[in-house]
């Protein structure tokens, strides 16, 4: 894993690959409501592109983490993207167990939270931060 220099603070920001489609979701329903602009959104598009290049360590998809996301729905009362999130960093903190670490599990969702709670990760919800 990189440390990433652009957030200066040392931590790995780690995503699954669907996140660039969730945030692009946002957005464009965002530009369909008339809150951004076509251009807005064509701007962030770029940025978002460029922390998923640099700035963020990118997981993808497989049929192992596929597997898993199943396996959670069936557990949990979550969303299919959120299931693909959840088991994404299950995979990723198996890799930093191994290397003697452990990730927190950042969501805003408190369904998403106590999913991953339950899965035995460490949790914060940017929320409870003023």
């Amino acid at each position: 894993m990189r440390t990433l220099s652009a957030t200066g603070s040392g931590n790995v920001i780690i995503v699954s690959r669907i996140t660039e489609v969730e945030i692009m979701s946002a957005l464009a329903r965002r530009q369909r409501e008339g809150t951004y602009t076509l251009a807005t959104i064509n701007g962030y598009k770029r940025l978002l592109s460029r922390h998923f290049q640099k700035d963020y360590v990118v997981i993808d998809l497989n049929a192992f983490i596929t597997n898993l996301a199943i396996d959670l729905l069936l557990r949990h009362p979550l969303r299919a993207y959120d299931a693909a999130q959840l088991a994404t960093a299950i995979v990723a903190n198996q890799r930093f167990i191994a290397q003697g670490a452990s990730l927190i599990f950042l969501s805003a969702d408190s369904h998403l939270l106590n999913a991953a709670q339950a899965e035995k990760l460490t949790t914060d919800d940017p929320n409870q931060h003023p």
